[in-house]
């Protein structure tokens, strides 16, 4: 992924917030959640930043809620699907649901995960 990232072969083509599930009773998380907006430009730049984990990883340090940014990136010609966690974490899905790559990125990526606690904009 670097080094596709690193010759600029890799495009965000489509890119959506979700808010659960399950889902969330409206109040400041659910707030919080609708505040928290990444760009095209930011999805690239978590997986400049991100490292491979395991599925023990994600389990063991990383928190999984119930907000995420999903949608479709291209490496080259192949289109995958991606999801970013707010809990710092991601995968992309590959042509089968068995191909799945998971990543995460807790103090490179920091200031992607601000999110505005008071419901404020």
């Amino acid at each position: 992924m670097r080094a596709a990232l690193a010759k600029g072969t890799v495009k965000v083509t489509s890119l959506e917030r979700h808010l659960g599930p399950p889902d969330v009773p409206e109040g400041a998380f659910a707030r919080a959640c609708r505040n928290w907006n990444l760009t095209k430009e930011q999805v690239l730049s978590f997986f400049k930043d991100a490292t491979a984990i395991s599925p023990d990883e994600l389990r063991s340090s990383y928190s999984v809620l119930p907000c995420q940014y999903s949608g479709s990136i291209s490496v080259g010609t192949v289109a995958y699907q991606f999801s970013i966690n707010i809990g710092r974490f991601s995968f992309i899905r590959g042509s089968s649901p068995d191909k799945v790559s998971l990543y995460g990125c807790e103090d490179a990526c920091k200031e992607l995960f601000r999110i505005d606690v008071s419901g404020g904009t």
